[in-house]
């Protein structure tokens, strides 16, 4: 009984540590208006989002600029909530909008960070970091807090008027607290979700092979934005010079083995709704497409696999790569 009773109180231990610990409130700096124009003009905006899972109240919480700590007020930020911070502007607080007359407009190079009390010298209170321009102030804090990887990493404020510096939000590859998880953004998305673009690696194609024919991309600026060129990388072709027919679809057939075919031990996913030949000469090899200046594919996957011949690797003579799961982004 003792041990029975030991078991359960322990059991319930964790489970409540665990349930705690999930419930913390998480909200992040995703979107900074620096030089306004249009219906915000002379209006710094800041965005904030709550990516928890839980909402969050925002009395007591703290925001830090190179001029000071200012108070935010009593709000309660839901679950995927996006709130404007109007810096140096009157009126009521909502759930949408925060007004905070006091804030001193931001500079060129600045800092942002977000505190969840008064215990501002708290390394353990900071929520969220961001820095720009060259900006230091509580940056020492930041890296304490493993809200930030280096005094030297800054986002890069935008050069033209009515831009914002944008987070990737859900297309953030590694840290989502670095300057590589921002962009600047000409189609500024305050107040409704980012739209920057993604690039992620899907299945393989071949999974059989220690190194299959790829195409991708490991640079994280790299990414598809429509209206623009978008480059692709090919590597691990299986000879050179080499032909693949480059498949990008809108949806994605479901993982079809392709051994019917004579592509033994493969595997197609993406729909055919546009199919380019392209030939490899050398390695490594990058090609280039052009994406569609359609803002209704902002956030839309887009599969990406291609078919690469390979004499001899099989009855077909073919060897798949592994699926591209792509997210246009509008900038």
């Amino acid at each position: 009984m003792a041990l029975h009773m030991y078991i359960v109180g322990f059991t319930s231990f964790v489970l409540s540590a665990a349930l705690a610990a999930q419930t913390v409130p998480t909200v992040e700096f995703t979107e900074l208006l620096l030089d306004p124009v249009g219906p915000n003009a002379g209006a710094q905006v800041v965005e904030m989002r709550n990516t928890g899972v839980t909402s969050a109240d925002l009395t007591g919480w703290q925001l830090v600029t190179p001029a000071g700590t200012f108070a935010l007020p009593p709000v309660i930020l839901p679950w995927s909530g996006i709130v404007l911070l109007r810096l140096g502007q009157s009126g009521v607080s909502n759930q949408l909008d925060i007004f905070l007359p006091t804030v001193p407009a931001l500079g060129s190079a600045g800092t942002l960070a977000l505190f969840r009390s008064a215990a501002t010298s708290s390394a353990n209170e900071l929520v969220d970091f961001v820095a720009w321009g060259g900006g230091q102030a509580t940056m020492t804090l930041a890296l304490l807090a493993g809200q930030w990887p280096h005094a030297a990493n800054q986002v890069t404020v935008p050069i033209v008027e009515g831009h914002t510096m944008a987070h990737f939000e859900g297309m953030t590859y590694g840290s989502r607290s670095e300057a590589e998880a921002w962009f600047a953004d000409g189609t500024p998305t305050l107040g409704t979700p980012n739209d920057g673009g993604g690039l992620f690696a899907g299945t393989y194609g071949c999974p059989q092979l220690t190194f299959g024919p790829q195409i991708g991309s490991g640079e994280a600026n790299n990414r598809p934005w429509l209206g623009e060129s978008w480059r692709l990388d090919t590597s691990y072709m299986p000879v050179l010079p080499t032909t693949m027919w480059v498949a990008f679809g809108l949806q994605t057939l479901g993982t079809l083995p392709l051994d019917g075919l004579g592509i033994t031990g493969c595997f197609w996913d993406t729909s055919l709704d546009v199919v380019v030949p392209v030939l490899v000469s050398t390695y490594p090899q990058s090609f280039f497409v052009s994406l569609p200046n359609q803002p209704s594919f902002v956030g839309s996957p887009l599969y990406v696999q291609a078919a690469v011949a390979a004499p001899g690797a099989n009855p077909a003579g073919l060897l798949i790569t592994r699926t591209m799961f792509a997210y246009p982004g509008l900038r």
